[in-house]
């Protein structure tokens, strides 16, 4: 196997894993475990839904709450570790970027999506016609100040790493997170397709990812040294519990 498929090869990994673990979040720490802190009861979770009963504004935003969260957590261990390799500061990068690009996607999905995490708060704080461009106005702001955090981290790795493929890198494990999205959404039985492009929505929303300044100076000249194999064993399980869960969709929780 050569290096350039090697690498191709870890980068889809690194980045369905950073999808999974961006969705995660989201959809179980955030809404569900805002749920449960509250006494509420959750109908329905999966890889793209959620519904709890009764219906909770908080609940709601507990979603993109706790991806801001992890998006400053994750932050501030880029800012502080430098001696970490480049597969795992890929990853952060990567995972710090699909958390702040979704909190960032939800205030504009909101604008347009009845069902989308603020909209409810929005109809329930009786902002009326002011909901939708308030929302657009938001989403857009905090589009800006994610590409502003991540740009610095980008441009640290590039001094750091000189001559490594940063921009396949990040190219290569967007690409795999689409598919892993979409996947996932297949399984949702009652409604495969929608789901699936719900998943596609999601991953949408991290697109700029694909525009920050990822090309290198110099000729790619480092053979990045692999993971040991166990790591793509254990991303395969990952996925495939992922899948038969979040995926497939849990009720009555």
């Amino acid at each position: 196997m050569t290096q350039k498929i090697q690498n191709k090869i870890t980068f889809s990994f690194i980045g369905i894993t950073a999808y999974i673990f961006t969705d995660v979040v989201h959809e179980v720490m955030g809404h569900t475990g805002t749920a449960f802190v509250l006494g509420i009861h959750t109908t329905l979770l999966t890889s793209v839904y959620y519904r709890s009963n009764p219906g909770n504004f908080i609940v709601s935003l507990g979603g993109p709450t706790a991806n801001l969260i992890l998006a400053a957590l994750l932050f501030f261990i880029l800012r502080r570790k430098t001696n970490l390799s480049f597969h795992t500061s890929l990853f952060l990068l990567i995972a710090l970027s699909y958390n702040l690009f979704w909190f960032s996607g939800t205030l504009l999905d909101s604008s347009f999506n009845r069902m989308g995490d603020w909209s409810y708060a929005v109809k329930m704080l009786n902002i009326g016609t002011f909901g939708k461009p308030l929302l657009i106005l938001a989403g857009i702001i905090a589009y800006i100040v994610s590409f502003r955090i991540i740009r610095p981290h980008v441009a640290k790795m590039k001094e750091r790493f000189p001559g490594y493929p940063l921009k396949h890198g990040i190219y290569f494990s967007y690409y795999a997170a689409v598919i892993a999205a979409v996947a996932a959404g297949l399984l949702f039985a009652p409604g495969r397709m929608h789901a699936a492009l719900e998943g596609l929505l999601e991953m949408i929303a991290s697109l700029p990812i694909l525009f920050l300044r990822t090309k290198q100076d110099v000729k790619i000249n480092h053979a990045i040294k692999r993971p040991p194999l166990v790591f793509y064993g254990m991303v395969g399980i990952l996925f495939a519990v992922f899948c038969l869960t979040m995926g497939h969709g849990l009720f009555n929780i």
